[in-house]
């Protein structure tokens, strides 16, 4: 059975006993209706969370690198004769990046060029802004998912927690404003991530089956960073049966090896082959190694990360810490997702040149989950206040705190790549900005 944080389950009960309930109901499903009261509130965290990804706030107006790029290739499809002609694009693409000395965003991302090109052309706009289409909209389905993850994983008070903490993050408020690729991909990646929890639960349902499938293989098609996730998943489905996570299958390995197989054949089919397909990404990675911009800011010691989200989300960070030491007390759902979490963690860590918070972006939501799930046993500690509205305050000031850290970051210092340097001076722990 899944556990559920229904705080009216654990109210005016000693810490231990609110411990030992929360090991074996966090993660039912309420079967019974949602409250009206229930609804409204969660309206208006949704509302809240797509508004402030919808309303441009940050400061840093100006069009990337990644994003004038991106939009060069939304354009180009449609001079080119549309996504059927697909293939001459990718031919340029390889042809420019031979004879530059730097690395540049690959065409090969079709996952996520193809869905801007059809905001493109459905809603008549410029590239760019059929890019921030997709990324706003990422990250209000995000918005949604979390709220549908929470509400299976912790029951009414888990929607509402997750929900809440999850429209504040700094990160994604950010991204969703942008034409960047990042947010797109975490919306796939913890899409993907939901699937095989409910794969694990549900063995040989061939429904959720083909929407893990499908998403697995959309990852792959979006970013070269799949690799990371699928290399986590695999992780998770080794421990799975150990740890009693669920109950794995043949088919369910077997399609998450062949969806990425699948992807990868779909872009061998548009480079021209196998070898073309690993020449191109032998060249890009060669290239990456000695591009200015990876080799000055994405590189470090492996708790890079640690460091990164101390200083865009440091309470979030603080209590997700504190939760991994008690995952004995906590349920299979919990710890599925701090499982996901270390090893993604492990993977991309240790990989030269290619260390960047943006890239992490997939990890807010297991992130915030082990954050809520200790959140809610401090509230049962407080022995004088109602454990509901010691919660409740204590998420306020967590997503206060990160709306204070997307003020700092991305209004008053108008940040564009949150890298490490970057952060350190906006922070204040350094007077003279990085060069």
């Amino acid at each position: 059975m899944s556990p559920t944080l229904d705080l009216r389950a654990l109210k005016d009960v000693p810490v231990s006993a609110a411990r030992s309930k929360l090991r074996f109901n966090i993660g039912f499903l309420p079967k019974s209706l949602l409250e009206p009261r229930i609804v409204i509130v969660l309206l208006l965290i949704l509302g809240f969370g797509a508004a402030i990804r919808i309303w441009t706030t940050r400061t840093y107006t100006r069009e990337g690198q990644d994003e004038h790029l991106y939009g060069i290739y939304v354009n180009t499809i449609d001079t080119t004769g549309g996504i059927t002609h697909y293939r001459k694009l990718i031919a340029m693409n390889r042809q420019v990046q031979e004879g530059y000395s730097q690395a540049f965003v690959p065409a090969t991302r079709i996952g996520f060029i193809w869905p801007a090109y059809a905001c493109f052309k459905v809603f008549n706009v410029s590239p760019i802004q059929s890019l921030r289409i997709l990324s706003c909209a990422s990250g209000i389905l995000l918005l949604l998912l979390a709220a549908r993850i929470g509400w299976h994983a912790g029951g009414k008070m888990g929607m509402l927690g997750l929900t809440a903490l999850m429209s504040t993050a700094p990160l994604h408020v950010y991204l969703a404003q942008r034409a960047l690729i990042d947010i797109y991909f975490a919306f796939w990646a913890v899409l993907t991530l939901w699937l095989l929890w409910k794969n694990l639960q549900n063995k040989k349902h061939w429904g959720w089956l083909s929407a893990y499938g499908a998403s697995l293989a959309i990852l792959v098609l979006t970013k070269e960073s799949a690799a990371f996730v699928f290399c986590a998943l695999l992780g998770v489905l080794l421990f799975s049966r150990p740890l009693k996570l669920g109950q794995s299958s043949i088919e369910l390995v077997g399609l998450t090896f062949l969806a990425p197989a699948v992807a990868v054949a779909i872009l061998c089919l548009l480079m021209g082959g196998p070898s073309e397909f690993l020449s191109f990404f032998r060249l890009l990675a060669a290239r990456n190694e000695v591009s200015d911009y990876a080799v000055a800011t994405q590189d470090g010691p492996w708790y890079r990360y640690l460091i990164d989200f101390t200083l865009i989300s440091p309470l979030t960070l603080i209590l997700a810490i504190g939760a991994i030491f008690q995952l004995r007390s906590a349920g299979r759902f919990t710890a599925f997702m701090a499982i996901f979490l270390g090893l993604s963690f492990v993977v991309m860590s240790y990989v030269p040149f290619g260390v960047s918070l943006r890239f992490a972006t997939y990890w807010d939501v297991p992130l915030r989950w082990l954050a809520l799930t200790q959140a809610i046993l401090l509230s049962q500690g407080l022995r004088k206040i109602r454990p509901a509205i010691a919660l409740a305050c204590l998420l306020c000031l967590i997503c206060a705190s990160d709306l204070w850290q997307y003020n700092v970051y991305f209004v008053k210092a108008k940040l564009y790549d949150p890298i490490t340097t970057n952060l350190v001076y906006a922070a204040g722990l350094t007077k003279k900005m990085p060069k």
